[in-house]
């Protein structure tokens, strides 16, 4: 080999040598870099595990809180739902009819004073084809019972109400109760309600006189005895 042979492989060789290094303290490099995020990335998941932990104990807090306050609100919000509802099912109660024969059995004397009565005749004072038209009905008829019976003529109802609640006793020994529970004042407007121009059949009303028995009123009002 000539001394200048090896002069101009020297270079190469360092070429060769400097890459061989670079890519050494390259892939050293490299690798710390990866440690380096590695050790980010366990730093990172240390901090969320404490978070979670966290936010756990919270949501642990909270539902307790829920579960000890719940049952209280269900208890409200039930109070407040019943009392627009039980408001509703006062407000729906219906009084029903129950016939005069009802009445009759504590109120005799007037029961057969009103059936001498053109009240106690209205029904039959109707012609056939008349009785099927509601607006006759209205006013010669008194209502139907809770089964659905009808029941014909004016009789006691027709005048002071459906008597299903206020029939009682009780009731009707206290003019309050009786009017709480359906029993109605008698009033002119009682009367005009069908004695007025819109019957085919109408004269000249005078409640004074249609209220006196002796007049032909609706029926007698006897007066008990002061004791």
């Amino acid at each position: 080999m000539t001394p200048g042979a090896g002069i101009k492989r020297c270079p190469l060789v360092v070429i060769f040598f400097t890459r061989y290094v670079y890519t050494i303290w390259r892939g050293i490099a490299t690798s710390r870099c990866k440690e380096r995020a590695i050790d980010r990335l366990v730093v990172k998941l240390n901090e969320g595990r404490e978070w979670m932990k966290r936010i756990g104990m919270v949501l642990a807090i909270a539902a307790c809180v829920l579960l000890v306050t719940a049952p209280a609100w269900g208890q409200d919000s039930t109070k407040a739902a019943a009392a627009p509802a039980k408001a509703e099912t006062k407000a729906a109660v219906k009084h029903q009819y129950v016939g005069e024969t009802k009445c009759k059995m504590c109120h005799k004397a007037q029961y057969e004073s009103w059936s001498t009565t053109k009240h106690a005749k209205a029904w039959a004072s109707l012609k056939p084809e008349e009785q099927k038209k509601a607006e006759c009905n209205e006013c010669h008829m008194t209502g139907k019972t809770a089964a659905d019976s009808m029941l014909v003529n004016v009789a006691c109802e027709a005048c002071h109400g459906p008597g299903s609640d206020y029939k009682m006793t009780k009731n009707m020994k206290d003019p309050k109760l009786a009017a709480e529970a359906g029993l109605m004042p008698i009033t002119e407007a009682s009367c005009t309600r069908c004695h007025n121009k819109k019957s085919p059949t109408f004269k000249p009303f005078d409640f004074a006189k249609a209220k006196d028995p002796a007049a032909g009123g609706v029926h007698k009002h006897p007066v008990k005895a002061k004791s």
